[in-house]
């Protein structure tokens, strides 16, 4: 099944702004396809990039978070 994502649930899902989303996809670092004028995101590139952006917690219990790649 393809699932696919618009800007605003990728950027909930990551916790960023969805112009932050939209500068992933302008600098490739989050995989996309463009539909018009509006940017889809498949699961399989959200879940690469996440793969990729995914740093480990540290010590004082901080939650492990994304970073911009």
């Amino acid at each position: 099944m393809n699932v696919r994502f618009t800007t605003a649930e990728v950027a909930e899902r990551l916790r960023i702004s969805t112009d932050e989303v939209r500068k992933l996809c302008n600098t490739d670092e989050l995989g996309h396809l463009r539909i018009g004028c509006k940017y889809v995101i498949p699961e399989e590139d959200l879940q690469a990039f996440e793969a990729r952006s995914y740093r480990p917690a540290v010590a004082g219990g901080e939650q492990p978070r994304l970073r911009a790649v």
